[in-house]
């Protein structure tokens, strides 16, 4: 999850009228969104009108800066980690689990003649996290190359479902597949050369309207000449 400063939130408000309004959010000065704030709260301090940072008119005011500070910080935890925030929090991660490890080595199991079977019991209990902590540690490490090896790749075009009828290519959690027909909701492809399969448009995940990458296209060119032979 992201982390959040309140104080990088900055509200510009916009009055259209005495009832109407909108509220433009900033965080770090990136537009999050410009917002409808109507101004149809009655004003129940008449003395210093202070509605949190609402401008008062005529006896009506809008949302608070508080209200609005929450949508950010809703809006900014809720959001996907960039490639390189995730890649920073798994070498963190990575890090505490090699300290994990360590401490599990250094920790004192005792010995004494009198204690030997206790002795044993710690022996073996180390033994077993030491196991376990390699493990998590060796998970970590592979997750972390995955990321890694994402850095550089152009990141897959946006879905637009408008332009499918001229899709050439479509890509499912399954891979790519080519296009033979489109229907209203689902899409002819090819599965392997002399079978085609139905898929549902609600399982498309990217749309090419050009040859795809030059790995899928060469798993293309082998089933198309396995298909000649």
């Amino acid at each position: 999850m992201t982390t959040f400063d309140a104080t990088a939130v900055r509200i510009e408000r916009h009055r259209m009228s005495v009832t109407q309004g909108e509220v433009s959010v900033f965080y770090a000065e990136e537009l999050l969104g410009r917002f409808r704030d109507d101004t149809t709260t009655l004003c129940t301090d008449k003395l210093n009108h202070d509605h949190g940072g609402a401008e008062c008119i005529s006896g009506w005011h809008g949302h608070p800066d508080r209200y609005w500070i929450d949508a950010a910080a809703y809006e900014i935890r809720t959001r996907k980690p960039t490639l390189q925030e995730q890649i920073a929090a798994k070498e963190h991660e990575l890090e505490a689990a090699k300290a994990a490890e360590m401490a599990n080595f250094n920790r004192p199991v005792g010995w004494s003649k009198r204690g030997a079977k206790r002795h044993k019991t710690r022996i073996d209990a180390q033994l077993k996290a030491a196991t376990r902590l390699r493990e998590i540690r060796e998970r970590i490490v592979r997750e972390l190359e995955g990321l890694r090896g994402k850095v550089g790749q152009p990141e897959p075009a946006p879905l637009d479902l408008a332009r499918l009828p001229f899709a050439q290519f479509i890509r499912t959690r399954h891979g790519w597949y080519k296009v033979v027909r489109v229907n209203a909701k689902s899409v002819k492809v090819v599965v392997e050369p002399g079978m085609d399969d139905l898929v549902k448009v609600s399982k498309i995940l990217e749309i090419r309207e050009h040859p795809a990458p030059a790995a899928d296209v060469d798993v293309w060119a082998e089933l198309a000449e396995q298909a000649a032979a």
